[in-house]
């Protein structure tokens, strides 16, 4: 029997732009894979539905969705109300693990999760996101033999002169 834990990765799920039967769908066909942990990377859904759609995905999964956001998952609302809502539904419900705040996340003994959206920081977009994500993976990379990042972030990040 392997030990080895199966993660699901998805991006860009957009589950506010589906019909009702689409999105039992994509929530079954996720379920299906029986997956350890969910990732997701943004693109989940818009802000006056984003955390009743990550539940929904943490319900049918019956595991822990770490994620972060991209810029169309603060749609319809303030980025600090999000947030504020956001945080607040991570405290309530252990399975949702945003990875906004540079968390480094042990996955197993020798593999880290870490991440940044791109869009959970208060300063200009790229440069913030670049300087959010460096402690946590100089941390995670002093600690562990392989760190996961999970971003979706601007493309223009790659460039430090960005």
């Amino acid at each position: 029997m392997s030990s080895a834990l199966h993660y699901i990765w998805a991006t860009d799920l957009e589950l506010q732009q589906l019909s009702d039967a689409d999105r039992r769908v994509v929530l079954n066909t996720l379920s299906a894979a029986r997956a350890d942990r969910v990732l997701l990377s943004g693109g989940v859904s818009r802000a006056d539905r984003l955390v009743a759609d990550l539940v929904a995905v943490a319900d049918a999964c019956g595991t822990t969705v770490s994620f972060v956001l991209a810029p169309g998952d603060y749609h319809g609302s303030a980025p600090a109300a999000v947030r504020a809502e956001l945080a607040a539904a991570c405290t309530r419900d252990p399975r949702l693990q945003w990875l906004a705040f540079g968390d480094v996340v042990p996955l197993d003994a020798g593999r880290a999760l870490v991440g940044q959206g791109g869009f959970e920081g208060e300063g200009p977009l790229a440069a913030d996101a670049r300087d959010r994500l460096h402690a946590p993976l100089n941390q995670a990379a002093a600690r562990f033999s392989e760190v996961v990042v999970l971003t979706h972030l601007p493309v223009d990040l790659a460039d430090p002169g960005s």
